[in-house]
């Protein structure tokens, strides 16, 4: 009785050796595919004109944009220093200060006082000053 026939031999081997690298490639395949990316952003801040601090966010991690802060809503007390940067940032009460040309304030004025949003400005010498109308 012949339990084995020689021209099979070879085609089964053969099958066997396909269907393990099959296999094998198979298996490959879907472990690299369940490898998760990162799914969080880096710890990085960025720090915004207001001094603020905002991270990264969203799936391409870029940085949330920075709060829109009152000297860009257009809420400006008219306080300038000397090099034209604004004093004033609405953070409560000014101090006394110098009005520029182009400052809330009225041409002519000379100092003016009061909280962002709602500047009061004053003509004249400390002590001896009025009260005058301010631009908005």
């Amino acid at each position: 009785m012949k339990c084995f026939n020689k021209e099979i031999a070879p085609v089964l081997i053969i099958l066997i050796i396909v269907g393990v690298l099959i296999a094998a490639g198979g298996t490959y395949y879907f472990l690299e595919k369940k490898v998760q990316e990162p799914s969080g952003c880096a710890l990085e801040a960025k720090i915004c004109p207001d001094g603020s601090a905002v991270g990264r966010v969203g799936p391409n991690c870029e940085f949330a944009p920075c709060p829109e802060y009152e000297a860009e809503k257009g809420v400006s007390c008219g306080g300038w220093d000397t090099f034209g940067d604004i004093v004033c940032e609405c953070s409560g009460q000014l101090e006394s200060f110098t009005c520029p040309p182009d400052a809330v304030c009225d041409s002519g004025t000379d100092i003016c006082y009061g909280t962002c949003g709602e500047c009061k400005c004053y003509q004249g010498s400390a002590g001896d000053e009025i009260e005058v109308p301010c631009n908005e």
